[in-house]
C-alpha cells in the first residue's frame, strides 16, 4: 500500500481538513490467491486478476497481483465468496484510499471509500449470450 500515496499527509494539512484522498483502486478480480510473507512466517490474502492504482500525486501503476489489509478485503467479503464459489466469474470494484485524521499514536487512519458498488459477474454468459443472439 506504500505506493498509495503518504498516508501521514494529512497531518500536514491545516486543521479543517479531515481528510484527503491518496489513491483510486480499480480492480477486476478472477482470483483470491494465498501467498506466504518472504519471511514465511504470515500467510495474507491476495486478490490475482487486472488492477489499476491511480495515486494523486504520481503514476498510475498496473498490477496483476493485489495485497492489502484485512480491513479492505472485508469489504469484499461477500463478492470474495461468491468470486470462490464461481471460478467462472469475475468481481470488479473501484474504490478510494483515503486518510482521515485521528486522534491515535499515528496520527491518522486509513479507509477505503466505496466508488461503485462491486459487481460479480460472469462475462462467459454474456459472451455465449451475444454470439448466439448473432446466429438466429
Amino acid at each position: 500500500m506504500a505506493d498509495c500515496g503518504n498516508f501521514a499527509a494529512i497531518k500536514t494539512q491545516p486543521d479543517t481538513v479531515k481528510s484527503l484522498t491518496l489513491a483510486s483502486v480499480y480492480g477486476i478480480c478472477n482470483q483470491v490467491a494465498e501467498r506466504k510473507s518472504p519471511d514465511k512466517l504470515s500467510t495474507y490474502r491476495a486478490l490475482m486478476g487486472n488492477f489499476r492504482i491511480i495515486p494523486t500525486e504520481g503514476d498510475p501503476i498496473e498490477t496483476g497481483l493485489l495485497i492489502f489489509p484485512p480491513a479492505f478485503l472485508a469489504l469484499l467479503s461477500a463478492p470474495i465468496k461468491a468470486l470462490e464459489d464461481n471460478a467462472a466469474t469475475q468481481l470488479w470494484f473501484a474504490y478510494d484510499i483515503v486518510s482521515i485524521r485521528a486522534k491515535n499514536d499515528v496520527g491518522y487512519s486509513i479507509n477505503f471509500v466505496v466508488r461503485s458498488e462491486p459487481v460479480v459477474a460472469n462475462q462467459m454468459d454474456d459472451f455465449v449470450a451475444l454470439h448466439s443472439q448473432k446466429k438466429k
